[in-house]
């Protein structure tokens, strides 16, 4: 059965100063209008088959996947393990008020952490990584996960089994209340069937 990607729509840290990462912020208007765009979207592809919806458990994740739940008929399961990476001594501040804390970029990028306290990329992976050697097990259905820029980039990176020493060099950008899809074919590979797909969300713009 395919897995779903979406990620949370637009939210307050994406049009303010706030700092992301495990900063605990709500959907903007526009993002729970992208969150019922894409719940359209998903009912529309899925028809009648059943699934399972796990999100990360910060809030706006939690939030868009409850929307996509509520016109599923499917409650969402929370799953830390999901969340975006841990900005550390970042988390609930403005960027401005801890610019003097944050450390630039660094090669080998998987190893820069960009606040104190804060995971690097790394440490994301494997977080990721593991949660979803969890979720991912005995699957007889659809299986949306409602996630974040970063850890649905790992997601994909655990789907295709890509080495890890290729993460800072690869990007797949994720934009707000996209969908991609993972799915299997007829020989077994594993394939990266949709690829930010937001053609759902043009009726808001």
């Amino acid at each position: 059965m395919p897995i779903i990607l979406v990620r949370h729509g637009e939210s307050e840290s994406n049009v303010s100063d706030l700092t992301g990462g495990w900063t605990d912020t709500s959907l903007t208007g526009l993002g729970f209008r992208q969150a019922e765009a894409t719940a359209r979207r998903l009912k529309g592809m899925l028809a009648d088959q059943t699934c399972r919806i796990v999100s990360s458990d910060l809030r706006r994740a939690m939030q868009t996947a409850e929307v996509i739940g509520y016109a599923l008929g499917v409650e969402p399961t929370p799953e830390p393990g999901l969340r975006e990476i841990n900005n550390g001594a970042a988390t609930g501040k403005t960027r401005e008020e801890v610019k003097h804390l944050f450390n630039k970029p660094t090669r080998p990028l998987i190893e820069w952490v960009s606040y104190p306290g804060a995971e690097n990329w790394m440490q994301l992976h494997r977080r990721v990584a593991a949660a979803m050697d969890r979720i991912y097990k005995d699957i007889e259905e659809n299986l949306i996960l409602v996630g974040h820029g970063g850890s649905l980039h790992h997601v994909i990176f655990w789907w295709l089994k890509l080495p890890t020493n290729i993460i800072e060099d690869i990007n797949f950008g994720l934009d707000n209340a996209s969908i991609t899809t993972l799915s299997l074919s007829a020989l077994d590979q594993r394939l990266l069937e949709r690829l930010n797909d937001t053609g759902h969300l043009r009726e808001l713009y």
